[in-house]
């Protein structure tokens, strides 16, 4: 909100709400960054960015990506189904902190090894090269959020377009980006 009293402009508002339940009048743009992956049923959650964002306003999602992720899938999912349950302080401190040691140098290494070809085959290279640009306590945020949170869908790009070709985005508008190798960036403009 900083960022926008700061333009000096007074005809905008944030709302906060649930998304799926939200029937707000419009919005010129319309931002889920991190919140569909969450969610039971990802589709009402992008049904709910359609509904929510006026015609000819734009909308921006970004989401965990299946494709990229298999290790985390298979490595940190079970250890969330456990930890997801516990007070926030024993999955913070006795569980992400101990469990993201070994992946900050694995990232720090991988950033300062040469570009060699065949590392770009290591799991999770593009994430991990964007990542180790970061402080220990960011990666203990990141795993405590992926940690805390109860539920957690990694989405098919194949999804992603099913939800943009919705009669309610405008044709041609739409866009698809894969972001560090591990989630998906897409978006476009409602009719």
């Amino acid at each position: 909100m900083e960022n926008l009293e700061a333009t000096g402009r007074t005809n905008w508002s944030v709302e906060q709400a649930d998304l799926v339940t939200f029937h707000g009048k419009g919005f010129d743009v319309v931002y889920s960054i991190g919140v569909l992956h969450h969610l039971d049923q990802p589709a009402l959650g992008m049904d709910a960015v359609l509904r929510n964002t006026k015609p000819g306003g734009r909308f921006h999602c970004w989401v965990y990506a299946r494709e990229g992720n298999g290790l985390v899938i298979r490595i940190v999912e079970p250890i969330r189904r456990l930890a997801s349950r516990l007070p926030w302080w024993i999955t913070k401190y006795l569980i992400a902190t101990p469990l993201v040691v070994p992946y900050f140098l694995y990232a720090k290494l991988l950033a300062a090894l040469p570009r060699w070809a065949f590392l770009k085959r290591a799991p999770l290279h593009e994430y991990s090269l964007w990542i180790a640009r970061r402080e220990f306590a960011f990666f203990r945020h990141v795993a405590f959020d992926q940690l805390v949170t109860p539920q957690t869908v990694y989405i098919e790009r194949s999804t992603i377009e099913r939800w943009l070709a919705d009669p309610r985005v405008a044709g041609g508008s739409s866009y698809i980006v894969m972001r560090n190798g591990n989630s998906w960036k897409f978006g476009g403009t409602v009719q």
